[in-house]
């Protein structure tokens, strides 16, 4: 019942990785490629000598496209149980797997806990009834459309639930402070942040040597809360601007103007160009993907990495407008008359 083929990036050509042109998805596609090969010859060199009923694969050899289709039904259809302790495991499941994704699924997995540990019992239920011809779907959970492209092959339209991955770096917050007509002679360069900003850098773990510089763009904040108080610290020119505020509230995006209003539209309108930059990353327009999805089957290699790109620069859009929006309500406070 398992398909013979399947969608995922990992059976893409080279050009159609490459056409993805998103360098989180890409690197991790090439990176599953490499552990694919080198798996392949780990197996075959281990199994060389294995014959008979000893041998894992009928005495046949196994390549990294045989490996990579058998990574592919797992991905794509192993679904998490748990037991009685807790612990998750995960399990194909035969007939269940069959049943689509989506974020307004008409049916979910029941688990049965009460049983001795060594059994399981698993059914998917609805919580009404449904026409015949009705699709019984799923949510396989609150997955960005990287996760959906990688590990299912493909994606969901105005997914709420996608984001924009990017690495932190001084550099491209210089050129999005640029961008934004901010930078001046004087500047501090972000990439050299002040002997007194580290430590709090530090405490968002984007610097040291075991940072995690992965943040976001997107979402129902628009931004990363890491991303935002590094900023909010990075235009900060005094440490005492930032003796009395706290890690939470410099993350924290309800909190309009922490630092003041002065810091925050700089802020914003980096955040905004950093936007524009990574939109202009991509080669080809939004208005070009319509194109495109107009004229290709929906089951095509090509419209489903197009559909991936308009998405991505989708969700870049609204984010800035959302920041633009932002930055128009930071003129109503500053408008507001002050009393005395």
């Amino acid at each position: 019942m398992l398909p013979q083929t399947f969608s995922i990036p990992i059976f893409f050509s080279g050009q159609q990785i490459n056409e993805l042109h998103y360098p989180p998805v890409v690197q991790q596609v090439k990176k599953r490629c490499r552990f694919l090969l080198q798996f392949s010859t780990e197996v075959n060199k281990a199994t060389e000598n294995v014959l008979g009923e000893n041998h894992p694969f009928q005495e046949q050899q196994v390549d990294a496209s045989s490996l990579g289709w058998a990574m592919a039904a797992v991905s794509s259809r192993a679904f998490r149980t748990y037991n009685l302790m807790g612990t998750d495991n995960a399990m194909m499941l035969p007939l269940i797997d069959l049943c689509n994704h989506s974020f307004q699924p008409t049916a979910r997995i029941l688990q049965d806990l009460t049983l001795a540990k060594t059994e399981k019992f698993i059914e998917v239920v609805t919580e009404e009834k449904l026409e015949v011809g009705t699709p019984i779907s799923l949510n396989y959970g609150a997955l960005s459309n990287d996760v959906l492209l990688m590990d299912y092959g493909f994606i969901v339209a105005q997914n709420l639930h996608d984001r924009v991955e990017l690495k932190f770096d001084g550099l491209l917050l210089d050129a999005a402070r640029f961008a934004a007509g901010l930078y001046q002679s004087n500047s501090v360069s972000f990439s050299s942040p002040a002997p007194w900003q580290l430590p709090i850098l530090a405490k968002l773990n984007l610097v040291g040597s075991n940072a995690s510089l992965q943040v976001m763009l997107g979402g129902p904040d628009h931004v990363d809360g890491r991303l935002l108080a590094a900023l909010r610290v990075l235009y900060a020119e005094d440490p005492a601007d930032l003796q009395n505020i706290d890690l939470i509230t410099l993350q924290t995006w309800k909190v309009a103007t922490p630092l003041g209003l002065d810091i925050e539209r700089k802020v914003l309108k980096t955040l905004s160009a950093l936007s524009a930059v990574v939109l202009n990353y991509f080669p080809t327009t939004i208005q070009d993907d319509k194109d495109v999805l107009v004229k290709e089957d929906s089951s095509s290699t090509k419209h489903l990495i197009t559909l991936f790109c308009h998405e991505k620069k989708r969700l870049l859009v609204n984010v800035m407008a959302g920041l633009k929006s932002r930055v128009s309500s930071l003129g109503k406070i500053d408008n507001v008359p002050q009393m005395g």
